[in-house]
């Protein structure tokens, strides 16, 4: 287990703010623990009941099914993905970048959008993320201007 000090806490301390924090089902592991319980023991069944590390196929599964909502925005679908991804790639990975580019791209279910994305040769998922917003705004633009009689679009001088 790591030591983080907070604030220079005891473990005591901390231990005394994370008991006092807990709620919901989270708080309900309080009701396992003797009085005597430490910090690590604390922690140690957190991590055992909501922890991902037992969990990570389960979310790998879901990252490679997940596929965008009708009407969700791009910025729900890559908070989604991040957050799959998170929960797959418990530490630092130097696959990580790519994977989740390739599980949001996939999850963007139009493969006209996907394959204009890439063309633009995206570094990071940021610069995945901002050229897809962009791209889908000039889509709606497009969409818009297409429906407008082209007597409203042109002013008679």
């Amino acid at each position: 287990m790591q030591n983080y000090t907070y604030y220079r806490w005891s473990e005591n301390d901390e231990l005394f703010c994370l008991r006092a924090n807990l709620t919901g089902a989270a708080g309900q592991v309080l009701w396992d623990l003797s009085t005597q319980a430490t910090l690590e023991d604390l922690i140690s069944l957190l991590l055992k009941r909501f922890g991902s590390s037992d969990k990570a196929e389960r979310f790998r599964s879901e990252l490679h099914t997940l596929r965008r909502r009708p009407n969700a925005s791009l910025q729900s679908l890559y908070n989604e993905i991040c957050q799959l991804m998170s929960l797959v790639y418990l530490g630092p990975s130097s696959d990580l970048v790519d994977a989740v580019r390739d599980a949001f791209l996939q999850a963007l279910g139009d493969p006209s959008l996907h394959v204009h994305i890439l063309d633009k040769s995206p570094l990071t998922m940021e610069e995945v993320h901002h050229i897809a917003l962009n791209l889908e705004a000039l889509d709606r633009s497009r969409d818009t201007w297409r429906r407008e009689p082209l007597r409203d679009r042109v002013s008679l001088v």
